[in-house]
């Protein structure tokens, strides 16, 4: 950012306008009633002041004011503790910004929690229903500087440049727009508008003096933007139909734009002599036998050269001097599709990096041929890649639908830095790295229309309490020894547990083959048990204070999509779903099944009733209460069967009769009296599927605490029907898992979150 102006009376100026603050006691301001224009303008005067620190450690602002003033300041942040707020408040900030104060608030007391943020977290929470215990911090990436809000579809190209030596972005989107980014302020200095359709790729050149976005469309154009005015200087129209990529390189000193087109050609643009009206692409004899999906051009030892990849699985090399004459060579290796490329020197010798559907990424010698090395890390379609010299090191970025991009020491092949989008349900569309302005940065593009800047000065790293690797798909709890466990797993083939009360990890479970589907937990003989369902078609008993497997089960032949664990008679019994259509009862301590019932089920859960163990199902037809899991002949009650599909139950008691608890794709959620379920009761709030139903029963009053794919987590008290308290989210919640002295375990994203529903939340109601 540029430094401010600083006048003589900016310090008068910005101490007035904070007295006109009402004070609200112990050091805080009321800033809920403060005048919108300070709301609006108090952090810009603060930093004409120098003392952005003063608001950034005002929990009350940060809540209260204008996000986007709030945003322009973070870069402003000097004290240690300003910093670590200034992380915080970006952490999520594309999906605060757009809420209610109150729903900011939680979601930045959660984000103090990730980055163990305490003092800051106690100032957010004040007067919550909600109290964050802690949190893992998977993905709360300390390099994050900047989120970049504009577009709303996926973002498909990222390019970087100096304009006026501050370094910019330029972006495009399946929205047929293209933004022109400050990256010192995150703000938008144009949007470039004239494509009649999805903008495919961009990239940045010098011609006739001046900086220019060249784009191209599934309009069939292809154009050149001076970023500076934002104005179309040229569009040329390529008869090969919808266009896919497009990369720059100077030939001869002149400005040179390869244009590829989903038909299979590649097209050169001589763009100084189109700005004097004088060419038209010209195409190169047809090498790939599938659509072209990207281009790389690059001068590289002074020889320009460009790289196209395919959905036949090869790249092609293309020597831009000779000009249209053909492919050089063809790179093979690739198992799939090659979405994406990059060139840079590596050793003196020239080298592209191509990216796969295959979930690799390669990189070739660009004079023979051979493949080098194979970059292996990355468990989805590696959608794109970018190449730079840093630190005087040649490195690689690549971004992932796993929701990551990494940074590659060309060198050695090894992962030298890893940055994960802290959005994880959102895949990445592209990435792009350089050193504009000696501030070396990598941008990624997300799915859903994001757009991350990371500062590789600044170490990506874990700051706070580590846990699961990849997706968390299920959480369960207990109480024992006067401590809330509890279990999560997650697509990473582990579970954990966690003792909730001291935020640590007890234990690290290892031994399935495959992601980890649902979890369950009691105390058997005043000793926690932890029960997981896997893909490898297995479900595992564990001691879960040691981690030691006791039990493993292995009849079912698909896998396993649901798990229950009860105690009846002093004995605990273990329920399996899975995909083969069936549903075993298992005797934990006789490892062997007692019962087999028929039933399709994706999700289940269990609950003693008198002297039978019960189960409620959920399946594609809905939901069903089965009332004696021992009896094989018992008869099921149906529940939901004319709503969309079930996808979450709980059972549980109320008033000491069995009642369920259901949620369905489309956010209702219903309460079944198993004893007369011909009228459930509606609770309504979610507006989108639910994700995760879980009961708690307190004394003699029965809470459910429901998540959505609407970010949010809402507690509900059972005999009314009310809704007690709604908790916003930065990212939509999978699983929940609650204790009886109130403690919630979410698991969102790769996050694991424990929070304790304060005496707010137990109101009477």
């Amino acid at each position: 950012m540029n430094a401010p102006i600083r006048s003589p009376y900016a310090e008068a100026v910005y101490a007035r306008l904070l007295d006109s603050v009402p004070d609200a006691g112990e050091g805080r301001r009321l800033w809920q009633v403060a005048d919108p224009y300070l709301l609006r303008h108090a952090a810009q005067h603060a930093v004409r002041a120098s003392r952005a620190d003063d608001l950034l450690l005002d929990a009350d602002f940060l809540v209260e004011a204008d996000p986007e003033a709030v945003s322009e300041i973070l870069s402003s942040a000097g004290a240690r503790d300003a910093r670590v707020a200034a992380m915080v408040y970006r952490a999520s900030y594309s999906a605060h910004r757009r809420l209610q104060p109150y729903q900011r608030r939680q979601i930045l007391a959660l984000d103090a929690a990730r980055f163990q943020a305490f003092e800051l977290g106690r100032e957010l929470a004040r007067g919550s229903d909600w109290e964050h215990r802690w949190a893992t911090s998977q993905q709360a990436a300390t390099s994050l500087s900047a989120t970049l809000e504009g577009h709303t579809h996926e973002v498909t190209g990222v390019a970087l440049t100096a304009l006026d030596g501050q370094p910019v972005a330029v972006t495009s989107g399946y929205g047929g727009r293209v933004r022109v980014w400050d990256l010192a302020t995150g703000l938008t200095t144009h949007t470039l508008e004239g494509h009649t359709s999805a903008v495919t790729a961009v990239a940045v050149t010098i011609a006739g003096g001046r900086p220019v976005a060249v784009t191209s469309s599934w309009d069939g154009t292809a154009r050149v933007w001076d970023l500076a005015t934002g104005r179309t200087i040229s569009v040329q129209r390529v008869l090969a139909g919808p266009l896919t990529g497009v990369g720059t390189a100077f030939v001869e000193g002149r400005p040179i734009a390869v244009i590829t087109a989903y038909a299979g050609t590649v097209h050169l643009w001589d763009l100084a002599a189109d700005l004097l009206a004088e060419s038209h692409p010209r195409a190169f004899p047809p090498a790939h036998t599938a659509p072209v999906t990207s281009v790389a051009a690059e001068v590289l030892q002074g020889w320009p050269v460009a790289v196209t990849t395919s959905y036949d699985g090869t790249a092609r090399v293309w020597d831009l001097d000779t000009g249209p004459h053909g492919p050089g060579l063809t790179l093979t290796g690739h198992t799939h599709w090659v979405l994406g490329a990059a060139l840079t020197v590596m050793d003196g010798r020239p080298v592209a990096i191509t990216a796969g559907r295959d979930c690799t990424a390669r990189v070739w010698d660009l004079i023979n041929g051979r493949q080098e090395t194979v970059l292996v890390g990355h468990t989805d379609w590696v959608t794109g890649a970018a190449a730079a010299v840093l630190d005087g090191r040649p490195v690689a970025v690549t971004s992932s639908r796993d929701g990551t991009a990494r940074v590659w020491d060309l060198s050695t092949g090894r992962t030298a830095a890893t940055t994960t989008v802290d959005r994880s349900s959102q895949w990445l569309s592209g990435v792009a790295v350089a050193d504009p302005a000696g501030w070396p940065v990598v941008v990624t593009a997300g799915e859903r229309g994001s757009v991350k800047v990371w500062d590789l000065s600044a170490r990506s790293t874990v700051v706070g309490l580590q846990g699961h690797t990849d997706a968390v798909t299920d959480a369960a709890t207990a109480s024992a020894d006067g401590h809330t466990l509890a279990v999560t797993g997650s697509r990473d083939h582990t579970a954990r547990v966690w003792d909730v009360t001291a935020g640590t990890t007890r234990t690290v479970l290892e031994g399935h083959r495959g992601p980890i589907t649902s979890v369950a937990m009691a105390v058997v003989a005043g000793r926690p048990v932890a029960l997981t369902g896997s893909t490898d078609r297995t479900a595992r008993v564990w001691d879960a204070v040691s981690g030691r497997t006791t039990a493993v089960f292995t009849r079912h032949t698909e896998r396993v999509t649901g798990v229950g664990l009860a105690v009846l008679h002093e004995r605990p019994f273990a329920v399996t779903a899975a995909a083969d259509g069936t549903v075993r009862v298992w005797d934990v301590a006789l490892r062997r099944a007692v019962s087999v019932v028929a039933q399709e089920v994706r999700t289940i859960d269990v609950v003693v009733v008198g002297d039978r163990l019960a189960a409620v199902f959920a399946a594609a037809s809905g939901a069903d209460w089965h009332p004696d899991l021992g009896d094989e002949r018992a008869a099921t009650v149906p529940l939901d069967r004319d709503a969309p599909a079930v996808t979450a139950v709980a059972a549980t008691t109320l008033g000491g009769l069995p009642v369920a608890v259901t949620g369905n794709s489309e956010g209702a959620v219903r309460v079944w009296d198993l004893s007369d379920p011909r009228e459930p009761t509606a609770l309504e709030g979610h507006t989108d599927g639910v994700t995760g139903i879980a009961a708690l029963v307190r004394g003699d009053t029965t809470w459910a605490i429901t998540t959505g794919y609407d970010c949010a987590a809402r507690v509900w008290d059972l005999a009314n029907g009310r809704c007690l308290t709604t908790l916003a989210l930065p990212d939509v919640p999978h699983s929940v898992g609650a204790g009886p002295e109130g403690h919630i375990v979410l698991g969102m994203g790769h996050e694991v979150i424990a929070l304790t529903l304060t005496p707010a939340a137990w109101r009477p109601s």
